[in-house]
């Protein structure tokens, strides 16, 4: 369209170039992209007369003469692609980094360079010059304001024929760093872990260090912890934590409130794994001293035999049918695992007494069992009188 545009407005080409087109019907009218014609050829049947070849100069001449061949400027010009395609505003932010690309279009040919003919650019971006049909500004900057700047596309190296266009480039100041929700705290049963979360504002990239300890002591930075989500260990004790978010408009960096992380006693926490809320509520069913299921074992001991509090259990301790001169005293030696014991060690040991009213001792050889599972079996002696034994346990850490 507008290739017809322009041979309306120049009647006089017009003319010439249908009297050339009837009296020779194998002219050839060449078209680019540019609202221009680019030559007026004939076939190289046609130049064999000598009133062709001198017409063909005078059309070649007049089109050329309306500045057409020059490719590169005209309906030539640079455009921008990237950020901000089309405008002749490149939006920019401080610390961000940038890649602006531009482009010329209008032309078939790629330019032999690039480069800025007016203004200055922002410490920091450059423009690449090469030879390109693209050419890319970029880097990080932190000056702030408005920066015209005429980027130029030239022919050859920096000379020759030459398109221009002239841009603003806007820079804003980076949006600091801002935490816009806290980590909230938690309640957990002892062993367990859990996760803290913080949601923060600011230009990317924002940077997280999350720490131990009550805000905003720095003392204790935890490793690896660069995310806006920190899964704690498996925790024994209760345990504060808080998190610094920074980005290059926030250096200081923006510091959370601390979150803690409230960790249930060691029984709390078996409790919970056996009673549901309505026992857990109902102290004769749950208390320490109590006994739900009937078997003789209160609740505080049967967390330190490793036995189920609703479920009656029979004598922890079993004697066998005694043989000439002795017999067996057996029991299975609990380990400590599972809810309410993370972190502990079970022991075992038999006690023994010819008086259940006096002072007990320690059976040799059976004071200190680590247990694991396995059955503990102690073949003890008869004797004339009357002997007493029982089964002692207790955790360690």
């Amino acid at each position: 369209m507008e290739t017809l545009n322009f041979i309306q407005k120049n009647s006089k080409i017009l003319t010439n170039i249908k009297r050339y087109c009837s009296k020779y019907s194998s002219l050839l009218l060449l078209f680019q992209r540019a609202p221009l014609i680019q030559a007026l050829l004939p076939e190289a049947s046609v130049l064999s007369t000598s009133s062709v070849m001198n017409a063909v100069p005078a059309a070649i001449t007049t089109v050329v003469g309306l500045g057409f061949f020059d490719a590169v400027a005209g309906a030539t010009t640079v455009v921008q692609s990237a950020p901000s395609a089309g405008s002749s505003t490149v939006p920019v932010t401080t610390g961000v980094q940038l890649i602006g690309l531009f482009s010329l279009s209008g032309t078939p040919y790629t330019p032999g360079s690039w480069s800025i003919t007016s203004g200055t650019l922002p410490a920091g971006l450059t423009l690449e010059n090469k030879v390109s049909r693209t050419a890319s500004l970029t880097g990080r900057t932190t000056q702030i304001g408005s920066f015209p700047v005429t980027i130029t596309a030239w022919r050859g190296i920096l000379s020759g024929n030459k398109a221009s266009q002239t841009f603003t480039i806007t820079v804003a100041q980076s949006p600091a760093a801002a935490i816009t929700s806290q980590p909230t705290a938690r309640t957990i049963n002892s062993g367990e872990t859990t996760t803290l979360s913080v949601v923060a504002s600011g230009t990317a990239p924002l940077t997280y260090q999350w720490y131990r300890g009550d805000s905003p002591n720095t003392g204790n930075p935890i490793a690896s912890t660069n995310a806006a989500s920190f899964t704690t260990p498996a925790l024994v004790a209760s345990t504060n934590y808080w998190v610094k978010v920074t980005n290059s408009a926030n250096v200081a960096g923006a510091n959370s409130s601390t979150a803690s992380v409230t960790v249930l006693p060691l029984l709390s926490t078996w409790k919970n794994s056996i009673f549901n809320p309505t026992q857990l509520a109902n102290s004769a069913i749950s208390g320490d001293s109590s006994d739900p299921d009937g078997d003789g074992v209160f609740n505080i001991n049967e967390y330190l035999f490793g036995t189920a509090p609703l479920v009656a259990q029979a004598s922890l301790l079993t004697t066998s049918t005694p043989s000439v001169g002795q017999f067996q005293v057996s029991f299975t030696a609990r380990a400590a695992t599972g809810a309410g014991y993370h972190g502990m060690t079970r022991r075992y040991a038999i006690e023994t007494t010819a008086d259940p009213s006096a002072s007990w001792v320690l059976l040799a050889g059976f004071e200190n069992i680590v247990a694991s599972g396995q059955q503990v079996n102690a073949v003890v002696p008869t004797t004339s009188t009357k002997r007493f034994y029982r089964m002692k346990t207790w955790l360690t850490p």
